[in-house]
């Protein structure tokens, strides 16, 4: 009869029918950690959906996607962003470049050229093949509000090398190395 009875508490803690298991502490911490970690593998799926679909490195279209939205836009947009002289002097290296073989598909005066730092935005008005050059300064808002007006392509100095393609934009991020052979450049070509 004892082995009945302990057969049956048994059974019923096992359907959480047992008043003891709810009043035992060490089941309460053992649910309370089973729910932590619940929530924190939630909270860790969800920061990696939004990183892949806003900051991080991933392409939603193929290369050739946004090559072909490039080739058949009216202009383009080239921003070169920086924090400080040696990330500028760095991406010098490729900018020219990827200039370059655009000019090599389309009239300079259809890419729009940006170079970027913290808190201002310089840029040559009317386009870089325009006949009366005049650099422009205003804000970086004002610069990447013309990110809308065609294909746009950003290029960051990073210490990681990596690139996110859209449709209409892409993000390429490049170490000095990286920025010193330009491989994305002839990608363009």
């Amino acid at each position: 009869m004892v082995e009945h009875e302990k057969k049956g508490t048994t059974e019923a803690r096992g359907k959480g029918g047992s008043a003891s298991a709810s009043h035992n502490p060490k089941n309460g911490r053992v649910q309370g950690r089973t729910y932590l970690i619940v929530a924190a593998a939630i909270v860790i799926i969800a920061a990696a959906a939004v990183f892949m679909s806003y900051g991080g490195y991933s392409s939603s279209v193929p290369f050739s996607t946004f090559k072909s939205n490039l080739q058949d836009a009216k202009s383009v947009n080239l921003y070169v962003t920086y924090i400080n002289d040696t990330q500028y002097s760095s991406e010098g290296t490729c900018f020219p470049l990827i200039i370059e073989q655009l000019a090599h598909t389309r009239k300079a005066s259809t890419i729009n050229f940006f170079l970027i730092n913290q808190t201002s935005c310089i840029y040559p008005k009317g386009g870089l093949g325009s006949p009366n050059v005049s650099l422009e300064n205003t804000s970086v808002q004002n610069c990447l509000n013309e990110s809308s007006s065609g294909p746009s392509i950003f290029l960051n100095y990073s210490s990681s090398n990596s690139t996110r393609i859209t449709a209409e934009r892409m993000y390429i991020y490049g170490n000095t190395g990286y920025m010193s052979e330009c491989p994305i450049a002839s990608d363009f070509g």
